[in-house]
């Protein structure tokens, strides 16, 4: 998708770049969409899902609901990027928020993820379904947490959920024409339309093996 600033202002974006005057941007739902099919398409490698299976202790093959929940994680990898700190950072220093700053998409997820945002995190897990996501495993949602905190870690490096980040309220209230909750409610709905069988309801439940994990990272 191509647009000239400021008409991003009412779509959220995860990738962009500028040539001259022309500011091109690719869709945070369509960026999304993008890493959960591609990591469909990889886990239909038998040599991917026999590691996976290794990983995860099992003695057979991962069964495809627990492939369909992976996939679920991988596309919420950029979750973050609905902040409207990360959305206004390509806009005129003019035309920012008072009081909104520049923010990232990874760390300024860790108030929200470690309660120390409440009002946030209140929003934020109604609106993505999260309740639903954690209820896949059999560790009272310790195993889907750290999968989900694991889709986050891909810059290097694990999401330290201990490194005192302060949290950051305004970056997730509305700004202009941008509203996150609306934006994570709507990305909540297209991964349950794109990953339908992860939502099943199944007796599957996640693989708990830190090894799962790391492979799965």
């Amino acid at each position: 998708m191509t647009e000239t600033a400021p008409a991003y202002a009412n779509r959220f974006w995860a990738k962009w770049d500028k040539d001259g005057e022309e500011v091109n941007f690719h869709l945070l739902e369509h960026h999304l969409a993008d890493v959960g099919a591609c990591f469909e398409a990889l886990t239909d490698q038998p040599t991917i899902r026999d590691r996976l299976a290794a990983a995860a202790g099992a003695d057979a093959p991962l069964d495809e609901t627990t492939l369909a929940r992976l996939c679920v994680f991988a596309a919420l990898h950029d979750i973050g990027k609905v902040n409207v700190g990360f959305q206004t950072k390509t806009w005129d220093p003019s035309e920012r928020g008072r009081g909104i700053g520049k923010a990232g998409h990874t760390t300024d997820m860790v108030p929200i993820l470690m309660g120390d945002d409440r009002k946030t995190g209140d929003w934020f897990i109604g609106a993505l379904g999260l309740m639903d996501i954690l209820a896949w495993d059999d560790n009272q949602g310790d195993t889907a947490f750290a999968l989900f905190v694991a889709a986050m870690s891909h810059h290097g490096e694990p999401l330290d959920l201990h490194s005192g980040k302060q949290p950051y309220p305004n970056i997730w209230r509305p700004f202009d024409k941008l509203n996150p909750e609306d934006q994570v409610r709507r990305i909540g709905q297209l991964i349950r339309h794109w990953f339908p069988g992860a939502f099943a309801d199944s007796p599957s439940r996640l693989p708990s093996a830190p090894a799962f994990q790391h492979m799965f990272l």
